[in-house]
């Protein structure tokens, strides 16, 4: 009895290394200053104390399955059954749920309708894999206060934001870039613009992705943006 115990738990703990090591792998070879520190916060969550942004390092096993067949079981389904929308699961299946490169890199490289159907469900609607995304107070970069001698206020702040847009075709092309979830592709415009209810905005990024099958692809995406407590911060919900 007390060899099968220890014999388990010994193959807990090779399992758990050999999940650590395969993170911080595929993260360093990535060779960006934002995966650098990711491996190294995985590091100390595995082996030093407990670091609370990576406490959803592992799915919740059965209780994620449940709610996703419970709320989710057609669009599942129809995930499924699509090939591209599979394959983004399979991708996804080997990425830590706090990769953030590692996911955005799947969902880019297999997007579709069903996928977009399935991932609204299960994570946005009903939070099946029991994540939280906390805003970030450190580091606290204060906004401005004046621009061209005078006061920043909400309205200076949007139309910073649309720049361009009118005597171009977009508000700012992006020529460079850090994170490759985020900001480093092949090619990105940004769309800031007013809408037609009074006090909204929206921002649309519209860039060029490589897949991980080695095409170059279109994506565009579509955020609200909401003022923040001051001019010169606001708030981007994606919406799709």
């Amino acid at each position: 009895m007390f060899g099968n115990f220890f014999g388990n738990s010994q193959s807990e703990k090779a399992k758990e290394s050999y999940e650590v090591v395969q993170t911080v792998s595929e993260a360093w070879d990535r060779h960006n200053s934002d995966d650098i520190r990711f491996c190294l916060l995985v590091l100390i969550n595995a082996y030093i104390r407990p670091v609370p942004v990576l406490k959803n390092l592992r799915a919740k096993g059965f209780s994620t399955l449940n709610c996703m067949l419970k709320n989710c079981g057609r669009q599942v389904l129809n995930c499924l059954l699509d090939p591209n929308c599979r394959k983004a699961l399979q991708c996804l299946n080997k990425c830590s749920s706090v990769d953030q490169v590692c996911n955005y890199r799947c969902i880019t490289s297999y997007e579709s309708a069903n996928l977009e159907a399935f991932s609204l469900c299960v994570l946005q609607k009903n939070n099946c894999l029991e994540l939280e995304a906390e805003i970030p107070d450190k580091p606290y970069v204060p906004p401005m206060i004046k621009f061209r001698g005078k006061n920043l206020s909400y309205e200076m702040t949007e139309d910073l934001f649309v720049g361009w847009l009118g005597s171009l075709e977009w508000s700012w092309r992006v020529v460079a870039g850090q994170n490759p979830a985020y900001d480093q592709f092949p090619c990105q415009y940004q769309l800031f613009y007013r809408g037609k209810a009074k006090g909204s905005f929206w921002y649309e990024p519209v860039f060029q992705v490589k897949t991980l099958e080695g095409q170059l692809v279109w994506r565009r995406r579509k955020y609200r943006v909401r003022r923040g407590k001051v001019p010169g911060t606001s708030l981007f919900q994606c919406i799709r």
